[in-house]
Order: C-alpha cells, then sequence, then structure tokens
C-alpha cells in the first residue's frame, strides 16, 4: 500500500517503520489509518519521583508529549493554564488524593481521559472510581503495553 511520511513523500515499505515515533515515523495510528497531526498530550500526577520520571520516559519513547506534576494541587494551576488530553494520576498522594484530584477537575467540564494508577487497588472500589470519573484504573508496577492500551481506548472513546 501507499503510505504517506513527512514531507508528503509515499513509501512503499512497511507502514509500522514510518508510523511509530520512536523509529523516526509520524506517529500514525495503523487500527484505523487516521493521521495524528498533533501528539497526545498527557499529564502525570504523582508525589513519587521515580514513577513519574518512570512513566514520563517510557510515554515519551512512544511519542506521547508528557508533563509531569509532583502533586494535585501543582496539576490543577497545570490544568488551568493548558489543556491534557490524558491525565495518569497516582491514588494516593498527602494533601489531596487521587479521587479527590479527578472530582475536582470532572467539576471543571473536563474532557480529559482520566487513568487512575495504584499499587494499593484493594483499598478503592472500582465502581467507586468510575462514578467519580475514572476512565480506567491500572496497577503499579504498570507495563507499556497496557498503559498505552488504556490511553488509546480512553482516547477512542472520549472521540465517540
Amino acid at each position: 500500500g501507499r503510505w504517506p511520511a513527512k514531507g508528503g513523500q509515499v513509501f512503499r515499505a512497511r507502514p509500522e517503520r514510518f508510523c511509530n515515533p520512536a523509529l523516526g515515523g509520524t506517529g500514525w495510528t495503523l487500527n484505523n489509518c487516521r493521521v495524528v497531526t498533533m501528539k497526545t498530550k498527557i499529564l502525570v500526577v504523582d508525589d513519587e519521583d521515580f514513577q513519574r520520571d518512570l512513566l514520563k520516559k517510557l510515554l515519551a519513547k512512544v511519542g506521547y508529549e508528557v508533563q509531569e506534576a509532583q502533586s494535585p494541587e501543582v496539576a490543577m494551576s497545570m490544568l488551568d493554564r493548558e489543556e491534557f488530553q490524558v491525565i495518569i494520576t497516582d491514588l494516593i498522594m498527602l494533601d489531596m488524593d487521587g479521587v479527590e484530584f479527578c472530582q475536582r477537575d470532572r467539576d471543571t467540564n473536563s474532557k480529559s481521559v482520566i487513568i487512575a494508577l495504584t499499587g494499593y487497588v484493594d483499598l478503592y472500589d472500582i465502581e467507586k472510581l468510575k462514578a467519580v470519573g475514572f476512565d480506567n484504573y491500572l496497577m503499579k508496577p504498570i507495563k507499556l503495553e497496557i498503559i498505552q492500551a488504556a490511553i488509546e481506548e480512553g482516547l477512542k472513546r472520549h472521540q465517540s
């Protein structure tokens, strides 16, 4: 098939190479052949430096634009200034937990996909997380394939 790429060139090769930003591609998705004209912006909210850094590196490696906040309060001020398509937040944090953060963000009529990330899923009722406004929840330690799938699933759901 013919696959447009950077600069309007056409390649007659395996499209995966040209679609994968990690391989120098343009970041197109193959499942519906749509061109992604802008990187998906993700905000990672976690009070643990290691977790934030890890998520930022993993997600940036596969082509997402990632910013980080070390607390929900910092994240709220960032959200006042710019929009993020996806927010990934830890649930257990000091001054404001992830549930309260999600509620506050949803109160602003946010259209962001919000994904809960925790090592203690037993402490939270999954139905309550959904009722508060979370689109998905994931367990630590994270696997890149799983978090990517949750992001793409959430984006598709919000687009329809």
